[in-house]
């Protein structure tokens, strides 16, 4: 798209726009082939339509919109092979999909490997040993070449480096996480969390009971994603975990559809769960519509760099929080702000202008920070800007995660300040 439309903002979004376009209709067969072509099907793929969060990657120039749509590419032709008698050329096929596509998402490789975790378990309870064998040896093998892939196409520091307080499966509480990955959902307010949580668990149950084959490729993804966190192989947390969303919808789908067959007296509970539920989303949509996006860490650096290049004077230094530094590179120059060190790697000191180091002289106009330190190497890099005179320090934040000691970034600017503000009334 940007080698044809060149480099400004609409083709380089095209691309995550094309991704969310196609995810659509994608779930909609999934949906229908889950779910059947009822009501409940249309609740999933109305859940999915209304999800802020689908929307919203849809929009930035982010993969995890496109991690969705691969991840729908590979299940899809998955439910049609595991409801029917496994084949190892079906399942073949299904693998070597997922490895291509992990040339475009790293996720594919989760979803694959839960795929492949179905494949066995299924195999498993239908004493089915070729295909079972076969699934392992898969999983064996595409778990080595994706060691290798991640070692050759990975930053040296590895991805745990850049986002170390992103991974935090093994340490929050179950219910701490899933409520978190619910708002992730799409869900807003604490009543429709309460009840998309009861539907997805009336799904999960309602699977094992019912439909395993279901069951065990739908819970796949999460078992794998779970274990790349643990791992610390990929994070799931918020953004990152973008990719299954589709499946959690299904599951409050499933679960909805699962209270409504129990009898006529459970209808009624059934109709007020997905009731609130879908008011979430709806409120979370319409909110969004009428006031703009409501980020918890908010990542639209224009109006941010806009604001500072007509407010900034001679000599002033901008800290640039070092997640932002790409945005920042392409948009410093459109806005009037210097371009400041080059951007090709995060990971390479003689690209950037890295601190603490002590400043004997006037710093550059631009100041990337330490990537991804703790809060003390935040507040080393602040602190190095103090130099022989007086000058301004504008600090721009952008797709802020957790830092390294699980302290906020922002936090421990203001904490910064504060030490400051004492030291001058002392």
């Amino acid at each position: 798209a940007v080698q044809i439309l060149g480099e400004g903002e609409w083709a380089l979004r095209l691309l995550p726009l094309l991704a969310g376009l196609a995810s659509l209709p994608l779930f909609a067969v999934l949906a229908r082939r889950v779910l059947g072509s009822g009501p409940f099907a249309l609740f999933a793929i109305a859940l999915f339509a209304l999800s802020v969060p689908l929307a919203r990657y849809a929009a930035e120039v982010k993969q995890y919109g496109l991690d969705v749509l691969v991840a729908l590419i590979i299940v899809l032709p998955a439910t049609a092979i595991l409801r029917r008698s496994l084949r190892p050329v079906g399942i073949v096929a299904v693998a070597l999909t997922g490895g291509l596509l992990t040339l475009v998402s790293f996720t594919a490789a989760l979803v694959t490997a839960g795929v492949l975790i179905s494949v066995v378990a299924i195999s498993v309870e239908r004493r089915d040993f070729v295909s079972a064998v076969t699934g392992v040896g898969l999983a064996v093998a595409g778990g080595a070449a994706g060691v290798a892939y991640l070692r050759w196409a990975a930053p040296p520091e590895g991805l745990r480096d850049r986002v170390a307080g992103a991974f935090r499966a093994a340490e929050q509480s179950p219910a701490e996480t899933a409520s978190r990955y619910l708002q992730l959902t799409g869900a807003e307010f604490r009543w429709a969390i309460v009840a998309s949580g009861v539907l997805a668990l009336a799904g999960v149950i309602a699977l094992v009971l019912r439909d395993r084959p279901v069951f065990w490729l739908l819970t796949g993804p999460f078992l794998a994603a779970f274990a790349a966190d643990i791992a610390g192989v990929y994070p799931f947390y918020q953004r990152f975990s973008l990719f299954t969303v589709p499946i959690a919808l299904l599951l409050i789908a499933i679960g909805a559809r699962a209270i409504w067959d129990l009898d006529i007296v459970a209808r009624a509970p059934a109709l007020g769960l997905c009731a609130v539920a879908a008011a979430g989303f709806v409120v979370h949509a319409g909110d969004t519509v009428a006031h703009g996006p409501q980020w918890d860490s908010r990542q639209d650096l224009r109006p941010v760099l806009e604001e500072v290049a007509a407010e900034r004077q001679d000599g002033d230094v901008i800290w640039i929080y070092p997640a932002a530094r790409f945005a920042f590179a392409y948009y410093a120059d459109r806005v009037g702000l210097p371009a400041g060190p080059p951007a090709e790697g995060i990971e390479d000191p003689s690209r950037a202008v890295l601190f603490p180091e002590p400043v004997t002289s006037a710093p550059p106009d631009v100041v990337i920070g330490t990537p991804f330190g703790t809060a003390e190497d935040l507040r080393a890099d602040l602190s190095a800007l103090a130099g022989p005179r007086p000058r301004r320090v504008w600090v721009v934040f952008s797709n802020v995660l957790p830092l390294e000691d699980e302290s906020n970034p922002e936090g421990a600017l203001f904490d910064h300040l504060e030490s400051i503000g004492e030291w001058q009334r002392s």
